[in-house]
């Protein structure tokens, strides 16, 4: 429900808010669910995806890796869903101009 909450204020454009929101339900997702678990690797990618957007590339680095290797673990490195998260890391990158670690 909080993941949720976040999400409706990142989009009613209150980021501030969605960012402490973010931040709760990533910790809520770790403590009860294991930060291996999906539901915990998605908080990780929307996370991101937030930081983002608020030019926080440092940050959303590390989250965009940790959905990156979570997924890679649990459902395989050809894995859509990892590709993506693999995809995202990439943009990230490249958006705090770190171009070459972006290539493969």
């Amino acid at each position: 429900a909080r993941h949720d909450w976040a999400q409706l204020l990142r989009a009613s454009g209150r980021p501030t808010e969605a960012e402490i929101e973010f931040r709760r339900a990533l910790g809520e997702r770790e403590a009860t669910l294991g930060s291996r678990h999906l539901d915990t690797i998605q908080s990780y990618s929307d996370f991101a995806d937030h930081l983002r957007s608020l030019g926080k590339f440092d940050e959303a680095e590390q989250f965009y890796r940790q959905a990156w290797c979570g997924r890679k673990a649990a459902l395989g490195k050809s894995h859509r869903s990892t590709l993506d998260a693999l995809h995202s890391l990439a943009l990230a990158l490249q958006a705090a101009r770190r171009r070459e670690e972006a290539e493969p």
